[in-house]
């Protein structure tokens, strides 16, 4: 009753515990187990984006700014990540919604450290400075990030960061202007 079998994607990474240690891991495996006695965690293998839109960032004349951006990730531990973010599987039926959920927890966790840095950078400058230096931001974040101990810790590293605008918020613009 207990015994069943299991056939995972080229793009799922796939962690077969016992007692709660790791008895199988890899990419698409396929395999018979007992499910009274074994868990599974399944962890997609690609790259994943977050989009962000930070309202109000103060310079340091304290003026807003609104950044708005994205950063794209890979699982890049996937024993880490599993362990920190839930992708157990019990089957097909809850395992998208599972998915989406632990996409969300993951882009929420990289999108907050993503504005902590966003707000060194802008709370260095002037706003007219923050403006014009999009491109700067973007490096500045791009090597914030993928050197942050909080994302290696996480099983994750950042892949790119773009930056698509950068605008003063209303207020602050109507007085630029």
């Amino acid at each position: 009753m207990g015994f069943k079998h299991y056939k995972f994607q080229p793009n799922e990474y796939v962690l077969v515990m016992k007692n709660g240690k790791v008895i199988k891991q890899g990419v698409g495996l396929s395999f018979f187990c007992n499910t009274l006695s074994t868990g599974m965690s399944v962890v997609p293998t690609v790259s994943f984006d977050t989009f962000f839109a930070f309202d109000d960032v103060l310079t340091s004349d304290f003026q807003g700014i609104n950044i708005q951006g994205d950063i794209s990730y890979i699982i890049r531990d996937y024993e880490k990540v599993a362990r920190m973010i839930d992708f157990s599987y019990t089957g097909e039926a809850g395992y998208e919604e599972k998915k989406v959920e632990a996409k969300q927890v993951m882009g929420k966790r990289i999108t907050n450290l993503a504005k902590t840095s966003a707000s060194k950078f802008v709370n260095a400058r002037d706003v007219k400075a923050v403006i014009q230096a999009q491109e700067e931001l973007a490096t500045f974040l791009s090597e914030e990030m993928t050197s942050n101990e909080a994302i290696k810790e996480l099983g994750l590293d950042v892949v790119t960061v773009s930056i698509l605008a950068v605008s003063p918020s209303l207020e602050t613009k109507r007085a630029l202007e």
